[in-house]
């Protein structure tokens, strides 16, 4: 079973919880100032170290092949325009990835479904021991483990989760909500992390500070302020089920007709008509498909995973006319229950 077939705690609001940990070698330089044969000297270490695991070469992909890895969250951006031997180890199931040749040497990545970071934790870390059984890790006893970026020092480790907050956007709260994350040492970033804007009404929050505090601290932390934000956002739906119940049972119901009949679907509309349908099913409004379905859809309806699907290059249009083949589908389980009802 794949991660996005699984739906975790706190599911109707978080989708997902990730735990990545930076780590190098030490007896390599830091990425940058590493030759070509270098580079494939410590892909060669990974490699071997995780042989179980499965390999992909981002640097000999297609483009649109590559960018779906960054859509379903498996890799960077960084990654991708890197330069020289480079790639990502994945799991079976796609919950670990350990990306070979970013900004570090190695990006150990741990997704779970739901609400739980600690679980990520422990996951990136069973990884961090296998590598570090192969080549002793890059670690100072005051600064911690050593990385290319001094926002990464100490613990190398940033966790994060993935909320789905339609109500606090539409109350116009998030950039209140960054101004307060920020000073807590955390922030708020889209879909897709650093530089990159929400769509669908989800973002991802993440710590800031990885120096001078424990992993289990962190995500201590992490708990406690994610846990704040799901009160205020279940709080938000419930008043507006309250005040509002036909409003929202009409927007929620309204969004799964269009997507259940659409021939042409843009990412942006699909991505807020997705929104109000997954918002929809947490409030009861709808019925029919599974949350899991629900998050699925939204990283298979992007432009790199609808390529790599089909097998072949596509324009824009029939990009479209994919995604909303693929959104018809799905919400027709929700549309035919209304129907009969």
């Amino acid at each position: 079973m794949s991660f996005y077939d699984q739906i975790g705690a706190e599911g109707e609001i978080v989708v997902s919880s990730r735990a990545r940990l930076a780590r190098n070698f030490t007896e390599y330089p830091f990425p940058g100032h590493m030759t070509e044969r270098e580079e494939q000297l410590v892909l060669d270490l990974a490699k071997g170290a995780l042989d179980h695991y499965t390999y992909l070469p981002v640097n000999t992909m297609s483009p649109m092949n590559a960018s779906a890895l960054v859509e379903r969250h498996l890799v960077s951006r960084e990654l991708l325009s890197g330069t020289g031997p480079r790639g990502v180890l994945l799991s079976e199931d796609e919950s670990i990835s350990v990306m070979v040749g970013e900004e570090d040497h190695v990006r150990i990545q741990a997704l779970c479904a739901g609400f739980a970071p600690e679980t990520a934790l422990k996951q990136a870390l069973e990884v961090d021991r296998i590598l570090e059984q192969a080549a002793p890790y890059a670690f100072d006893r005051k600064l911690g483990y050593l990385t290319k970026c001094p926002t990464n020092l100490g613990t190398g480790l940033r966790a994060g989760v993935m909320v789905h907050l339609p109500m606090l956007t539409e109350q116009g709260a998030i950039r209140d909500l960054m101004a307060s994350l920020n000073k807590l040492g955390f922030i708020i970033r889209g879909l897709y992390g650093e530089g990159t804007a929400a769509q669908g009404d989800l973002y991802q929050i993440s710590n800031q500070v990885t120096l001078g505090i424990a992993e289990e601290e962190i995500v201590s932390r992490l708990e406690q302020v994610v846990g704040s934000i799901l009160t205020k956002e279940e709080e938000l739906r419930r008043q507006y089920q309250k005040m509002y119940p036909m409003r929202l049972m009409d927007r929620c119901q309204r969004a799964a007709g269009l997507l259940a009949t659409a021939r042409i679907l843009t990412q942006p509309e699909a991505m807020k008509l997705c929104s109000h349908v997954r918002l929809g099913l947490s409030c009861g409004c709808l019925k029919g498909i599974p949350m899991a379905e629900m998050n699925r859809l939204l990283f298979e309806m992007q432009p790199g995973c609808l390529v790599s699907q089909a097998g072949e290059e596509r324009t824009y249009l029939n990009l479209d006319q994919m995604r909303a083949d693929m959104a018809r589908q799905i919400a027709q389980k929700a549309v035919l229950p209304l129907i009969e009802s």
